[in-house]
């Protein structure tokens, strides 16, 4: 059986996303399996639907097996992001290859590069990060003085995240394979009929459902529609703002330096910035520098609401979480639990079994869980972690 994997937020899935497990399939592989981001995503959000329903979607559209990215590895910078999703497909034991959609479309290079970030770059990135560089834009310089053609590749947001996932599987045995972007770009307007997730999430948080409606497969429209007559749907991190704001001005500089993400002195900033505004917004406003970009202090924030430590973040991912699958993905799980060497775990009250680290990051999971149901519009109670169902199409 030859099986792909690719990682995904499906945050919602949209017509790029079906395009792009097409064209996997057409290279002749048996089934895909979808590593997918749970209700808190990379950008320092929540997701604008559950995962539950995310992955119903994918189900429906391509994806045949989907398995969950645990959420500090979800709300994690770019490389612990790709670590996590990594660390995954190699202990399945049995995926031949990783797909991913790429700018460029081309492995080779993307290859290049993973091997060029996998040595030692520290002494050549040093003089960028003293001229006040982010760490990608130091180690894209770094990079450019040994292979120019590799550099450029990390200007792009989704060859960069490509190159991630390729250094962690080095020597794996797992074949890259890009799928070149068509339509828009990463956050970009709509483009050719397709527009990015970012674009079709502003649609469905307008409330226009004729529109939001275009750029998605018929089955993953109905889904999303099905999720705001129930009131489930669009989840919005505002609606918990005040929460967010009480989480945070109850916190000290010692507590905010365990978070991830924080070096050289970032949590005093960050103290001041919640100390002397009353809104999110304002204080992502104050924080941000040239080093600190919105993205990376708003995953710090979630963090520190969420309650995601370093602990967890740069320790081992603990299991093999299934959130749903269909008749193929059911042969695939099959064989990998004869393949796997992490636990896989299809069922909460199993994780009772597993060591502490697997039962400390569940109880996030679950933990995580309950604070999302306050984003919706209509408000669920705790423990859904515990009694909702993987999803079987």
């Amino acid at each position: 059986m030859k099986i792909a994997a690719t990682v995904a937020e499906y945050n919602p899935f949209h017509l790029g996303h079906e395009y792009m497990l097409k064209s996997v399939k057409s290279l002749g592989f048996d089934g895909v399996v979808a590593v997918m981001s749970g209700n808190f995503v990379q950008r320092g959000d929540c997701a604008v639907c559950d995962k539950r329903a995310r992955a119903k979607a994918a189900l429906q559209n391509g994806a045949d097996l989907v398995v969950e990215l645990p959420v500090p590895f979800a709300t994690a910078s770019a490389e612990r992001f790709a670590y996590g999703a990594a660390e995954i497909i190699k202990a399945m034991g049995c995926v031949d290859a990783i797909a991913f959609g790429s700018e460029s479309g081309d492995a080779r290079i993307i290859e290049k590069a993973a091997k060029i970030i996998s040595g030692d770059l520290s002494e050549a990135i040093k003089p960028y990060l003293s001229e006040g560089m982010t760490f990608a834009a130091a180690r894209q310089k770094a990079v450019e003085s040994i292979e120019k053609e590799a550099a450029e590749l990390l200007q792009n947001p989704n060859d960069t995240l490509a190159v991630e996932y390729v250094s962690h599987l080095l020597d794996s045995g797992i074949k890259p394979i890009a799928i070149k972007r068509i339509g828009a770009a990463h956050d970009g307007e709509v483009k050719n009929g397709f527009a990015s997730a970012s674009e079709i999430r502003k649609m469905i948080i307008s409330g226009d459902r004729n529109e939001f409606k275009k750029y998605m497969p018929e089955s993953a429209a109905e889904i999303i529609d099905e999720q705001i007559e129930k009131g489930l749907a669009p989840a919005d991190l505002k609606s918990a703002e005040g929460a967010v704001l009480s989480t945070l001005r109850q916190m000290t500089a010692e507590d905010i330096a365990k978070l991830p993400d924080i070096s050289e002195g970032l949590e005093n900033r960050i103290i001041s910035a919640v100390r002397g505004n009353t809104s999110l917004d304002e204080i992502l406003e104050e924080i941000k520098t040239k080093r600190y970009t919105l993205a990376r202090i708003r995953r710090t924030l979630l963090c520190a609401y969420l309650g995601i430590t370093k602990d967890y973040v740069f320790g081992k991912v603990p299991y093999i979480r299934v959130i749903g699958f269909n008749q193929k993905g059911r042969e695939i799980m099959n064989v990998m639990k004869k393949t796997a060497t992490l636990p896989i775990v299809s069922r909460a009250k199993e994780i009772n079994a597993l060591d502490k680290r697997a039962q400390d990051m569940f109880i996030l999971e679950s933990r995580t869980t309950d604070l999302y149901w306050l984003m919706t519009p209509t408000k669920m109670p705790c423990g859904k972690e515990m009694t909702d169902s993987v999803i079987i199409i």
